[in-house]
């Protein structure tokens, strides 16, 4: 049996951060993808549910500085969790987005709540 760990997302870009880390740059930031569904008495739910990534510069990621703020964006990678100690001693988990690729999407080409049901 092959084993698969690849995540695909199409969402709008939220929080972002970049640093530098051991002279490469590395931007941490998440989308946030929707589900919008009707309810039985036929009003609209909307769920977001918000993701986490890394990205890191490198040749095929050459300008980070793309990744912006309410930026409409496609993000294919692999889910990779993380183990680490807060400030109360406590073990702390979370999952995140390795990003392999990622391409912004032209705003013409964004579905939207509206023209999804």
């Amino acid at each position: 049996m092959e084993q698969i760990n690849q995540v695909l997302i199409r969402g709008r870009v939220g929080i972002v951060r970049m640093n530098t880390v051991n002279e490469r740059s590395v931007c941490n930031f998440s989308v946030a993808t929707n589900l919008v569904r009707r309810t039985a008495d036929n009003t609209t739910v909307e769920e977001v549910t918000w993701h986490n990534c890394t990205a890191w510069g490198n040749k095929r990621f050459p300008d980070l500085s793309l990744i912006k703020v309410g930026t409409p964006i496609e993000v294919k990678g692999r889910l990779r969790n993380n183990k680490y100690s807060g400030a109360d001693g406590a073990e702390h988990y979370s999952t995140e987005i390795s990003v392999g690729e990622f391409t912004i999407i032209p705003e013409n080409e964004v579905l939207t709540s509206e023209n999804a049901l």
